[in-house]
């Protein structure tokens, strides 16, 4: 029997919360303007994607970094951007945290410990065994990596287990 652990990080959800708003995605639908971010914004959302799920795990144990979001939010945006960025947060500890009646990040766990069961895991993760999957409110940034294969860490959006 295949054992998996199941994640719905934060961090990396605002990660890509906030890609979402840069590549004006249907959702979230939030008014900053693009010339507000970060000229080297892909770069810098691949970099702080890579340096997050590096430091995501300690001997096998995620730990949640309470300090990530403003303190990694800053350097995605350009300086004189600081109004926006705090009602970017805002919106995304709303969101998140908050909505529906406990946030969004409470009903993606809810359909882990409910809805989806082992074997549809276990259907989707035919050939990975022991892993730590870590669950997306929508797909990652683009070039952002997905798996790491020495540490069975996989990343994947909620829509993999709904279809």
């Amino acid at each position: 029997m295949k054992n998996f652990t199941i994640v719905i990080p934060d961090e990396l959800n605002f990660l890509v919360f906030i890609n979402n708003v840069y590549n004006k995605k249907k959702f979230p639908k939030v008014p900053i303007p693009h010339e507000d971010f970060n000229e080297n914004f892909k770069q810098i959302m691949i970099d702080l994607w890579e340096e997050k799920i590096r430091g995501m795990y300690v001997n096998k144990n995620y730990v949640q970094r309470e300090d990530f979001y403003k303190k990694n939010l800053l350097i995605l945006f350009k300086e004189n951007a600081s109004k926006n960025i705090e009602s970017l947060l805002q919106y995304f500890d709303s969101w998140w945290f908050n909505q529906a009646p406990k946030g969004n990040k409470y009903l993606l766990e809810l359909l882990f410990h409910g809805t989806i069961n082992y074997y549809e895991i276990n259907n989707k993760m035919q050939t990975k065994e022991n892993s730590q999957i870590l669950i997306l409110f929508d797909y990652p940034p683009e070039e952002c990596k997905t798996e790491i294969l020495k540490q069975n860490i996989y990343v994947i959006p909620v829509e993999t287990f709904l279809t």
